[in-house]
């Protein structure tokens, strides 16, 4: 499996209700969308969602972090491995664009995953995870009927 390119895309999702917290108020999110595809016609996908109030990275920075290596990444990324080698080798920039390197990582993992029909478990090379999972949300100030 080879990756034939990274496409990004952005565009404003709005909230029912305008979220508020200690850092910042927010009415949409602008989170990034990463289609990872292959030289097969396979296609994996990833989202990442910067918060400039939280690490500095901005939707525009982020798509421009992505569109700067998406040929080195199609290029250099074969395998879980590669995948990871990839990431130690940018880590400082990374760091600056952590929901940009998001998107990408799990667009490719997905792809990975649907090209060799596995898990992300064996993809990375960790034992399958088994049994019962709980999952929460934090929904924010405003009355449970906004949710709704």
């Amino acid at each position: 499996m080879r990756i034939d390119r990274l496409d990004v895309y952005s565009f404003p999702v709005p909230f029912k209700a305008v979220f508020r917290h200690a850092s910042a108020s927010r009415s949409r999110a602008e989170n990034l969308i990463v289609a990872a595809r292959s030289t097969d016609g396979i296609t994996g996908y990833g989202e990442g969602c910067p918060r400039d109030y939280v690490t500095g990275e901005t939707a525009g920075g982020g798509a421009a972090f992505i569109r700067r290596h998406a040929q080195a990444i199609a290029d250099e990324v074969t395998d879980g491995p590669s995948l990871r080698a990839w990431a130690d080798a940018h880590r400082g920039e990374i760091d600056e664009y952590p929901a940009a390197f998001c998107a990408i990582e799990l667009a490719v993992l997905d792809l990975l995953g649907k090209a060799a029909e596995a898990p992300v478990e064996d993809i990375v090379g960790v034992p399958r995870l088994d049994g019962g999972f709980t999952y929460s949300a934090v929904l924010g100030d405003s009355p449970y009927l906004v949710y709704r």
